[in-house]
């Protein structure tokens, strides 16, 4: 049925985990009846976002970044690593921020983005499918003049707060989904894990201050 619908990528996912759960032992086909449900949905999730932001290919490992200063005092960065639309917390990183001495998010943004992929270039590590930066257009705007500078090519998109709409490069118009959208669900995720991922790094930085 998803692959009468052209969730082909979603069909895909479906048809591995039952392989699965014809070729392994009965303890663990249980695992993959209980995970079923959470495979089928993150693949839609995934083939929708795919089809949204035009991308070539499935998005199998999403990064998104945040910035948090609370209450305007020393602003930190995090990056979260979704794979396969779960999150992979091994992956997570945190950023203090150098270059940037009063509070400017669209700096603050440029930084920690440029850092992360500087490294990941120079030290020969793959690049993640797509990028996702907390905000609008302006955060938007700063990940690619980053991106530009490291000298790397990956999709990047934005999602502001306000009407959680997604901004995407070459597109005026923000793009809007219904809150039943599974792509939406799944951004939201990835913003909400960096947001939460970023207090708890400052509040931590705040105690040893």
């Amino acid at each position: 049925r998803e692959a009468g619908r052209k969730h082909f990528e979603a069909a895909a996912q479906l048809r591995d985990v039952i392989y699965d759960l014809r070729t392994t032992g009965r303890s663990n086909q249980r695992k993959f009846i209980r995970d079923l449900p959470r495979a089928i949905d993150a693949g839609a999730e995934m083939a929708e976002l795919k089809s949204v932001l035009g991308l070539d290919r499935l998005p199998g490992v999403i990064e998104g970044f945040d910035i948090s200063h609370i209450s305007g005092t020393h602003a930190v960065g995090s990056m979260v690593r979704f794979v396969g639309a779960m999150p992979e917390k091994s992956a997570y990183r945190h950023f203090r921020i150098k270059s940037v001495e009063t509070i400017d998010d669209y700096a603050s943004m440029l930084e920690i983005v440029g850092r992360r992929y500087r490294r990941l270039k120079d030290e020969g590590r793959g690049l993640p499918d797509v990028v996702m930066v907390d905000g609008g257009r302006g955060q938007l705007n700063v990940a690619l003049a980053a991106l530009a500078e490291v000298g790397v090519s990956i999709p990047v998109f934005g999602l502001a707060k306000e009407q959680e709409q997604l901004h995407t490069p070459g597109r005026p118009a923000p793009i809007g989904l219904p809150d039943t959208s599974p792509a939406l669900h799944l951004v939201q995720r990835i913003r909400d894990e960096a947001h939460r991922f970023a207090n708890a790094y400052h509040r931590n930085w705040r105690k040893k201050k």
